[in-house]
């Protein structure tokens, strides 16, 4: 129960520091170097990202280095209306709503009967 509570409170500091960010997209090479004095290793930060990422928070995009040698870099990229809305800091993390569009029911019905 207590690595859980250590866990959500990762995700919502690391929450809010890319919340805090006024760019749309923020590196996660820059988002290490911000909270380097928080997450240990970058297998911690990678879980904590995970997490958000599952939440529907932010999503994680693959990008090509800017000379197009080397490994690929990650851009992380805030969901549109939780940036509108500002939430970073508040209290309702755990309020997370599913945004994933919901599938219609079909149900048959019986004809000529």
């Amino acid at each position: 129960m207590m690595k859980s509570d250590a866990r959500l409170d990762d995700a919502k500091y690391l929450l809010s520091i890319i919340f805090a960010d006024k760019e749309d997209l923020i590196k996660k090479q820059e988002l290490w170097k911000k909270t380097k004095g928080k997450f240990a290793t970058a297998y911690n930060l990678d879980s904590t990202l995970s997490v958000l990422a599952d939440h529907g928070y932010i999503r994680m995009i693959e990008a090509p280095s800017s000379s197009g040698l080397g490994r690929k870099g990650v851009v992380i990229e805030k969901h549109p209306d939780i940036a509108k809305a500002n939430i970073a800091g508040n209290d309702k993390f755990n309020e997370v709503k599913d945004t994933k569009p919901k599938r219609k029911r079909v149900t048959k019905t019986k004809e000529g009967v």
